[in-house]
């Protein structure tokens, strides 16, 4: 279970795109019969193992070294036919649109009578092991949070992190190095001191590398699963599978992933959770109830092999506190909290990348450690393209107080 990785995290900040001079492209994919926006296209410089994926609209900025200039970016979707374009022919002074071509494959509902559905699932999850890293990888990226307080934005926190990871085939073994961090002031109306890592929490929260919840295959018998479509992307056919529990005795959980047939990868998986009975106290007087979780997860190919490329997490809870003046045993429901998480993926290898110095348990909160704000380290990092509600929680904290004057208070310095 997760208790039993561990997490390191350097508290020394390390430049990784800054002093570079880089070219920043905007990006905006578009299905070419449509017209309409491609989301969670991956990007990547051809052989470089540098890349980034678009947001839900369909865009993305991606800075490129300009050492990288002559040098081709492949996009692929799944769907879609991959493409290569070179670098040198985009546009840095507009937005470059890219119209992705569908692959069609139509599956005849006689063959999909002879599907198992679960059977496909069961043979994913006994593949994990073939399908991802087994040896060590690391991947460098791009971690943001905020958290939204009775429908207001009340704090906001993003971080240029890396990851070192000994494989899919160990239950333990997921270091982390922070190399910047930049965090607004904090204007919750009921404070309380955090209990828990916030990234680390974010990189322990992937079923399929830890194999938990509908990956675990002790409790397969607990979903129903059906083939919802199916369609060619490259080499191979995906089935679109969703899953559901079977009744309420287990988690409400409910979703759908994508799962390539020649070697029964899984692709990407998007799920939303109504844990009714789960209830935090993180002090005396408040208590959370969840509501929901909505959470998504991408995958690209690396090699022969799939490293994480997209992760967001959107987290509903009611907040009640305690009535001291009265005798009663009922808490007062007071508001409600959302948290927001995303991260990105923006480079990746094979080996270690990166020592194992300073021990950081979990429960060290993100939010009380020290980074001397760096301006210059942040003109030049890959940012991605704002969802909309990372885009409104910039807009109403900086409402209250310029952003970057926060980010310069809240620094280490």
């Amino acid at each position: 279970m997760r208790i039993y990785i561990f997490l390191i995290i350097f508290l020394l900040p390390v430049t990784l795109f800054c002093q570079k001079k880089a070219t920043s492209l905007n990006l905006l994919f578009l299905d070419k019969e449509s017209g309409l926006p491609v989301p969670y296209v991956h990007v990547i410089i051809k052989s470089k193992n540098i890349g980034t994926i678009s947001n839900v609209e369909g865009r993305a900025e991606f800075k490129i070294e300009n050492r990288f200039l002559n040098h081709t970016l492949t996009v692929s979707a799944i769907g879609y036919l991959s493409q290569d374009i070179l670098i040198k022919k985009l546009n840095k002074n507009r937005v470059n649109k890219i119209k992705l071509e569908k692959q069609v494959y139509t599956i005849s509902p006689v063959t999909i009578s002879k599907l198992v559905s679960k059977s496909i699932v069961k043979s994913a999850i006994q593949n994990i092991p073939d399908n991802y890293p087994c040896e060590n990888y690391y991947y460098s990226g791009y971690f943001r949070t905020s958290l939204k307080e009775n429908n207001a934005f009340v704090r906001y926190l993003e971080a240029s992190v890396r990851v070192f990871d000994k494989g899919f085939h160990k239950r333990r073994g997921v270091y982390t190095k922070i190399d910047q961090l930049r965090k607004t002031d904090d204007f919750r109306q009921y404070k309380w001191a955090e209990g828990n890592n916030y990234f680390s929490d974010c990189l322990l929260n992937d079923p399929i590398r830890f194999r938990e919840e509908i990956f675990d295959i002790d409790y397969i018998d607990y979903w129903d699963f059906e083939i919802k479509n199916a369609f060619k992307t490259d080499s191979s056919i995906v089935f679109d599978i969703s899953f559901s529990s079977k009744d309420n005795s287990f988690p409400k959980l409910e979703g759908n992933m994508l799962i390539r047939k020649k070697d029964y990868a899984i692709l990407q998986l998007d799920y939303t959770n109504n844990y009714d009975n789960k209830i935090l106290t993180p002090n005396d007087s408040l208590q959370f109830k969840h509501l929901n979780t909505v959470f998504s997860i991408r995958y690209k190919d690396f090699g022969d092999k799939l490293i994480k490329s997209y992760q967001s997490l959107k987290q509903d809870w009611d907040v009640a506190k305690q009535d001291w003046n009265t005798d009663s045993t009922d808490d007062i429901r007071v508001g409600s909290i959302t948290l927001y998480e995303e991260f990105i993926t923006y480079n990746f290898g094979y080996g270690r990348n990166i020592g194992l110095l300073n021990y950081l348990q979990r429960k060290v909160d993100i939010y009380e450690l020290k980074f001397i704000y760096d301006k210059e380290f942040w003109a030049n990092f890959n940012i991605p393209v704002d969802t909309e509600s990372f885009k409104s929680a910039k807009e109403k904290l900086n409402s209250r107080e310029d952003i970057d004057k926060q980010f310069e208070k809240n620094s280490g310095r």
